[in-house]
């Protein structure tokens, strides 16, 4: 995950059957902030979002599903070459270009 999205860290709340080396098989992924989203979504092993409230994730990994998040827009920046690459195939009229300069506001000091 770290390697896709060019990230040094991620946050990582594991279940304790994943701590254990236990395998993950289901998983749901939601860019940006999936809590609610993932209201909708059954059991899982594993959830990857952006951001997710901390009772929400408390609630997710006692029922075992380990959770990671990414920080809301790091995980939404790691699909924009891909988005820009799809849409210049499929618009080549159109100059499709991904900012160079846009960044995550928050830093960890």
């Amino acid at each position: 995950i770290k390697a896709h999205l060019g990230l040094e860290f991620v946050r990582v709340a594991a279940a304790e059957a994943h701590r254990e080396g236990g395998v993950i098989t289901r998983f749901a992924v939601c860019p940006g902030a999936g809590g609610t989203l993932f209201e909708q979504v059954g059991d899982v092993d594993l959830l990857l979002t952006g951001e997710m409230r901390h009772h929400d994730v408390l609630a997710r990994v006692a029922r075992g599903t380990t959770v990671v998040l990414t920080d809301h827009t790091n995980c939404e920046r790691g699909f924009l070459p891909r988005l820009a690459a799809l849409i210049s195939a499929s618009l080549p009229a159109v100059r499709c270009r991904v900012s160079a300069l846009d960044r995550d506001p928050l830093r960890v000091q």
